[in-house]
């Protein structure tokens, strides 16, 4: 245990040694990372959704949800020039920082109605979302006259590079559904959705979607039966 401290460590046992075998070319001290990086890395998040739902006359209802969505992400991380790596850059680091904000609107317009065997329930949707993203990032090095508060003072390096990256899209959209019940038994669901999309292009912002399912519950004949029987 003595032998293999030794090689990781200098004579302090404190200090760790470039490479466990002095051959920092092929065999750099894997403990050299962890012990010269300073790094945080933090997410935060905050969501919710709000509403508003009653019912109206003839069998109508309505509901609008609103569902905002914020997020803030930190990426500091800066290596010490005391790292063999990069003592010749006398440290590097990086700083960078993302904000998120998205939004959901949805106003929904529902009828639901029955005559005698036959059961309606509509369903109609108007909706509008936006997402936005805004990103900065700043490198740097060669910090003078230390690099002592290395990502905290970024601006001391003598090589800056400084980026940014803003993203924003948006969509919209119309549905209308249909679930018709006959003598609760034979069941039918249509839809057609209609949505938009700022990614689609400038030639074709929207495309539709129709969709339709036909079932029958022959469960119900059997029990039927049994019932008369």
């Amino acid at each position: 245990m003595r032998r293999h401290m030794e090689k990781k460590y200098n004579d302090d046992g404190v200090t760790l040694r470039d490479s466990p075998n002095d051959d920092l070319g092929n065999n750099s001290n894997p403990f050299l990372g962890q012990q010269y990086t300073s790094r945080l890395q933090k997410t935060n998040t905050l969501f919710g959704t709000l509403y508003l739902k009653g019912a109206l006359p003839y069998g109508f209802s309505y509901q609008v949800n609103f569902t905002p969505n914020f997020e803030f992400y930190r990426y500091f991380n800066g290596v010490s020039a005391n790292h063999p790596t990069y003592r010749v850059r006398k440290g590097i680091a990086t700083r960078t920082t993302q904000t998120t904000y998205y939004w959901q609107l949805d106003n929904l317009l529902k009828w639901n109605k029955s005559f005698g065997d036959h059961d309606f329930d509509f369903t109609f949707l108007v909706n509008a979302e936006k997402f936005q993203n805004w990103r900065e990032q700043m490198d740097n090095e060669g910090f003078d006259p230390n690099d002592v508060l290395s990502y905290h003072n970024i601006g001391s390096g003598i090589k800056p590079i400084i980026s940014s990256d803003d993203q924003v899209t948006t969509g919209d959209a119309l549905m209308g559904r249909l679930n018709y019940t006959f003598k609760d038994k034979y069941l039918l669901t249509a839809s057609w959705r209609r949505d938009g999309y700022s990614g689609f292009g400038a030639s074709q912002r929207r495309a539709a979607f129709p969709a339709i399912a036909l079932a029958w519950d022959f469960s119900r004949k059997h029990s039927q039966k049994i019932y008369h029987g």
